[in-house]
Protein backbone atom coordinates (compact mmCIF):
# COMPACT_ATOMS: atom_id res chain seq x y z
CA UNK A 1 0.00 0.00 0.00
CA UNK A 2 1.29 3.71 -0.67
CA UNK A 3 2.61 5.27 2.08
CA UNK A 4 0.86 8.89 3.07
CA UNK A 5 -2.52 7.08 3.12
CA UNK A 6 -4.85 8.78 5.78
CA UNK A 7 -5.92 4.90 6.68
CA UNK A 8 -3.72 1.86 6.25
CA UNK A 9 -6.08 -1.09 5.22
CA UNK A 10 -9.33 0.66 4.37
CA UNK A 11 -12.12 -1.92 4.65
CA UNK A 12 -14.70 -0.06 2.12
CA UNK A 13 -14.04 2.34 -0.17
CA UNK A 14 -18.03 3.50 -1.15
CA UNK A 15 -17.86 6.12 -3.62
CA UNK A 16 -21.04 8.40 -4.69
CA UNK A 17 -21.24 8.87 -8.97
CA UNK A 18 -22.80 11.60 -10.91
CA UNK A 19 -22.92 13.88 -7.82
CA UNK A 20 -23.40 17.14 -9.74
CA UNK A 21 -25.25 18.40 -12.86
CA UNK A 22 -22.07 19.47 -14.77
CA UNK A 23 -20.19 16.15 -14.92
CA UNK A 24 -23.76 14.54 -15.68
CA UNK A 25 -23.71 16.97 -18.69
CA UNK A 26 -20.26 16.44 -19.57
CA UNK A 27 -21.19 12.76 -19.95
CA UNK A 28 -24.39 13.58 -21.91
CA UNK A 29 -26.12 11.90 -19.19
CA UNK A 30 -28.88 13.09 -16.68
CA UNK A 31 -28.46 13.59 -12.99
CA UNK A 32 -29.75 10.40 -11.17
CA UNK A 33 -32.88 10.69 -9.56
CA UNK A 34 -30.94 8.33 -6.30
CA UNK A 35 -27.10 8.47 -5.56
CA UNK A 36 -25.07 6.02 -7.72
CA UNK A 37 -23.06 4.04 -5.44
CA UNK A 38 -19.86 2.27 -6.89
CA UNK A 39 -16.82 0.27 -4.97
CA UNK A 40 -13.36 1.09 -5.68
CA UNK A 41 -10.15 -1.58 -4.83
CA UNK A 42 -8.05 -0.45 -2.06
CA UNK A 43 -5.21 -0.49 -4.28
CA UNK A 44 -6.70 1.81 -6.15
CA UNK A 45 -5.48 4.49 -3.61
CA UNK A 46 -2.37 6.82 -2.96
CA UNK A 47 -1.31 8.88 -0.54
CA UNK A 48 -0.86 12.88 -0.88
CA UNK A 49 2.06 13.50 -3.57
CA UNK A 50 2.06 9.71 -4.67
CA UNK A 51 2.56 9.52 -8.35
CA UNK A 52 -0.58 8.42 -10.37
CA UNK A 53 0.85 5.21 -12.31
CA UNK A 54 -1.92 4.76 -15.23
CA UNK A 55 -1.44 1.39 -16.84
CA UNK A 56 -0.81 1.00 -20.08
CA UNK A 57 -2.82 1.08 -23.12
CA UNK A 58 -5.60 4.67 -22.12
CA UNK A 59 -5.32 7.01 -24.88
CA UNK A 60 -7.35 9.41 -23.04
CA UNK A 61 -7.25 10.23 -19.22
CA UNK A 62 -10.14 11.78 -17.07
CA UNK A 63 -8.98 13.76 -14.29
CA UNK A 64 -11.31 15.42 -11.87
CA UNK A 65 -10.97 16.05 -7.53
CA UNK A 66 -12.03 13.61 -5.08
CA UNK A 67 -13.23 14.36 -1.71
CA UNK A 68 -12.48 11.50 0.57
CA UNK A 69 -13.90 11.04 4.05
CA UNK A 70 -12.92 8.49 7.00
CA UNK A 71 -15.03 7.01 8.92
CA UNK A 72 -13.20 5.90 12.22
CA UNK A 73 -15.95 3.69 13.48
CA UNK A 74 -19.35 2.24 12.45
CA UNK A 75 -21.84 4.09 11.13
CA UNK A 76 -25.37 3.55 10.92
CA UNK A 77 -28.51 5.68 10.61
CA UNK A 78 -30.32 7.24 13.56
CA UNK A 79 -32.72 5.16 15.09
CA UNK A 80 -31.18 1.70 14.02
Amino acid sequence: MASGLPIERPGKIVCVGMNYRDHAAEQGLDVPDQPLLFAKWPNGLIGSGEPIVLPPGPSRVDYEAELGVVIGRRARARGR
